[in-house]
């Protein structure tokens, strides 16, 4: 049977279409490209991801995995062309990127809500959460980046969301229990997570819960430096930088991102905050090609340093942390009102 293959730079596609097109590259790229079923959700539609794997049959433990997700809040449909698009370069451009492809490999979940995105695209453009029902809170759907099991019950501020709602227990939802069970699958392979959220121009790592920051934040920050330079080096658009509660300037619990670099003990976390408030969640369709291109050219480049940066994997005390940090990044963009959807 043929599979079509969809238009991936140009325009938002359906839940169907984006399972299409991840099946279309598992039949034609089937010696390095695995499709996998990670969760069913409360409306049926399945979770898939993609394994991009040129060691397939013999994955070894070497910690060189870069796992990314993106559409976890359903109204960012940015985020999941933006992961298509690392895809499509990963698969049908693969002899472009032999550099990072013989050293690495990925693991993506494009479209971790689809249940929320496609009732984003036909009933309500502003929808972040998933469809589940619950039983503790008369609002439909539970934020799923907040579901995660670390400091859970941890006092956070009101993020503005109305109606936003955490789950009636960590990892009360398939969708977040189908990240966490990949991360347990990978757990001594990943060395690189992100996640992909918009649109508050701005490349994030832990804490979110707390404005302490973890020993090993110089790694994190020379990583996210690293998508910050070659960015700006490219287009000139400057993306703010830092922990993620220092840059949007609030605490939030039960994050992804937290979750996998507190519990999974993922040495490199990220969240990539996509542009832009001019754009907000849906660029138009004639920008969704150059934003993922440019997203790309600072997520390879994070990857890179990534990996060049394994060995200095180190527990870094924290009176290494200098005063300078707590201040905000002095950038043309400190104007720029941040949307958080962290």
């Amino acid at each position: 049977m043929n599979i079509a293959k969809p238009d991936v730079k140009n325009m938002y596609l359906c839940h169907k279409d984006i399972n299409n097109y991840l099946k279309y590259l598992a039949k034609r790229y089937k010696k390095f490209v695995k499709l996998i079923n990670i969760a069913k959700t409360f409306e049926g539609r399945y979770v898939k991801g993609i394994l991009i794997d040129h060691s397939i049959g013999n994955l070894g433990i070497n910690r060189n995995m870069i796992f990314i997700e993106g559409g976890t809040h359903a109204r960012e449909w940015i985020t999941i062309s933006v992961a298509l698009y690392c895809i499509n370069q990963l698969t049908e451009k693969h002899f472009r990127h032999m550099d990072i492809l013989s050293k690495a490999r990925f693991f993506i979940v494009p479209l971790v809500n689809p249940d929320g995105y496609e009732y984003s695209r036909t009933q309500n453009k502003r929808w972040r959460k998933n469809r589940s029902l619950n039983s503790k809170n008369k609002c439909i759907g539970t934020d799923c980046n907040r579901n995660y099991d670390f400091k859970w019950k941890f006092k956070e501020q009101a993020d503005g969301v109305k109606c936003t709602f955490k789950g009636e227990f960590p990892f009360s939802e398939v969708e977040t229990q189908g990240i966490k069970n990949m991360m347990e699958t990978f757990s001594d392979q990943i060395l690189f997570f992100l996640s992909l959220h918009s649109y508050a121009q701005s490349i994030m790592y832990p804490w979110a819960y707390t404005k302490e920051l973890p020993p090993q934040w110089p790694l994190l920050h020379e990583v996210a430096e690293a998508g910050f330079g070659a960015i700006k080096k490219s287009t000139g658009r400057i993306y703010k930088y830092g922990s993620i509660s220092n840059v949007t300037k609030k605490i939030f619990s039960g994050t992804v991102v937290d979750y996998a670099f507190g519990v999974m003990k993922i040495p490199i976390c990220l969240v990539m905050e996509l542009p832009s408030s001019k754009y907000g969640f849906q660029p138009p369709n004639e920008l969704i090609e150059s934003i993922a291109i440019e997203s790309w050219i600072g997520i390879r480049a994070m990857c890179m340093e990534s990996l060049s940066s394994y060995n200095k994997i180190l527990y870094i005390p924290q009176t290494l942390i200098p005063k300078f940090f707590e201040k905000e990044n002095n950038d043309e963009n400190n104007d720029i009102k941040l949307r958080s959807a962290v």
